[in-house]
């Protein structure tokens, strides 16, 4: 037994021996393989990165020279490009806060601009700054950042200032001596932005309404696109986009048909030509959500047999961009924000005129939801969804929140002030209605008298109501005399 017992313990540490020195082999292998692997991802990251920084423009603004009185006045050279590019930013990321259904298009946000705007401070880099480094890969290989230069002179009663970009003559913009000085960095973050970032720019001026600005900068950007064989796929997309929502805002401001079906012709050239990219689809919705909610050109959200037929291109288009989520990209629309617009809109649509179970349309709204959790325009359809369902607890929920991310919304005050009238609580009717009658709705005596005889209020002028109710817009009424 002694001798069994002997053999056994032998046998057990021989095994636990070759056991250790399998596994202490095999961990070697594995942590080498892990490192390989971990430099192997490096070098590909850094490749990646390499190539976005070296494909993507990149302006490099030098400090500005500036007469010595603006100097007093606390603006250096680098506090002047400093506010070019701030000028420059809010042209090209625009705020808009409209929540309005006809006005979907302008909710749809643009994907961040690629290329670089930065000032050229001349401060050393660190030994290890990654950036450097960067920046000497792209020396070695010849690739070289683009470099604006420019100087201010007072003289003639005027502000001048005189702008070069890289390749191009000598540029001046101009301002009386007597006008704010921010006057004078708008004027050149304009036309900065025209030579840098022209699509955005075009974006910008429909915004503005500037339609004959933004058609000539768009006519241009089509000439050198057909004529110039550098021209990407990147800028065909931007450019028929924004053919779109040019025809599409001159509808709007004209209730013209015709502009409404230019718009969706372009939208629709859009998507066949670039099938693989968002801003087809994304446009082709926006559109005919827009055209549907036109009461002047027979349509109207709810006159339903004039709507349905856009209702149901929409939601095709809507379910077929879904499909395809995985597949699409984007070249100049954020694609997750757009599809979360694309799937309310269409949803919005489908639902008033019925073409699908509201089970299922409420999934579509919940993922707008959740791909957009702060937008106040998807709350606000969400309220007229769960109206729709006689849902009087989840529609008070989403427009009282809307209502409390934006009080200063008309909007969404008129939406809160519908919403809880059809459910019978007058006093937040009341308040929602003088909310949105102290807020961007009518801003004159007749858009008031206009207003208050709004379809959505008739209910409330026949009941004990009425007074209080003519009492209300009888006040506004005088105050925009």
């Amino acid at each position: 037994m002694d001798k069994l017992r002997t053999l056994l313990t032998g046998f057990i540490t021989w095994f636990r021996d070759i056991s250790l020195d399998k596994f202490a082999k095999k961990s070697n292998t594995l942590l080498l393989f892990a490192w390989r692997l971990s430099v192997a991802l490096l070098i590909v990251w850094a490749v990646w990165k390499f190539r976005s920084l070296s494909e993507n423009d990149v302006y490099v603004i030098k400090a500005f020279t500036v007469p010595p009185d603006m100097e007093r006045q606390g603006y250096r050279g680098e506090t002047v490009v400093a506010k070019v590019i701030s000028e420059m930013l809010q042209i090209i990321y625009p705020k808009d806060s409209s929540t309005s259904r006809t006005s979907a298009c302008r909710q749809n946000d643009k994907a961040r601009l690629k290329t670089q705007l930065r000032i050229a401070d001349g401060s050393e880099r660190k030994d290890f700054d990654i950036k450097g480094l960067f920046d000497a890969g792209k020396t070695l290989f010849g690739i070289e950042d683009k470099l604006i230069t420019g100087y201010i002179v007072n003289a003639n009663a005027q502000m001048t200032m005189f702008i070069q970009m890289p390749d191009e003559p000598l540029r001046t913009v101009s301002i009386s001596e007597n006008a704010p000085l921010d006057s004078l960095f708008y004027q050149a973050a304009l036309y900065l932005t025209r030579q840098t970032t022209p699509q955005y720019l075009v974006n910008y001026l429909i915004q503005k309404r500037q339609f004959d600005e933004a058609e000539a900068l768009l006519a241009e950007l089509d000439f050198k696109q057909t004529n110039l064989p550098e021209a990407t796929d990147q800028d065909h997309i931007q450019t028929l986009s924004n053919w779109a929502n040019l025809y599409l805002s001159k509808a709007i401001a004209t209730n013209s048909v015709e502009l409404f079906d230019y718009a969706l012709e372009k939208a629709q050239e859009l998507r066949q030509r670039y099938p693989k990219d968002i801003a087809g689809y994304a446009m082709e919705v926006s559109i005919l959500m827009t055209k549907a909610g036109f009461t002047h050109l027979g349509y109207g959200y709810d006159n339903i047999p004039a709507i349905e037929s856009l209702a149901k291109q929409a939601f095709q288009t809507a379910k077929e961009a879904e499909r395809k989520e995985n597949q699409l990209r984007s070249a100049y629309f954020d694609k997750k924000q757009v599809m979360g617009l694309m799937l309310c809109n269409a949803a919005y649509l489908a639902n008033q005129c019925k073409l699908e179970n509201p089970k299922v349309l409420e999934k579509h709204f919940q993922k707008s939801r959740a791909i957009m959790p702060q937008s106040v325009y998807i709350y606000n359809t969400l309220a007229y969804f769960y109206l729709k369902q006689e849902n009087a607890e989840a529609a008070k929920r989403y427009i009282t929140d809307a209502l409390n991310a934006n009080q200063l919304d008309g909007n969404i005050c008129d939406s809160y002030a519908e919403v809880m009238l059809h459910f019978g609580d007058t006093t937040q009717f009341f308040r929602g209605l003088e909310l949105a009658l102290k807020n961007q709705k009518p801003l004159t005596k007749a858009n008031v008298e206009n207003y208050r005889n709004n379809r959505r209020w008739k209910g409330i002028q026949e009941t004990v109501y009425k007074d209080q109710f003519k009492a209300l817009f009888d006040k506004y009424a005088a105050m925009r005399q």
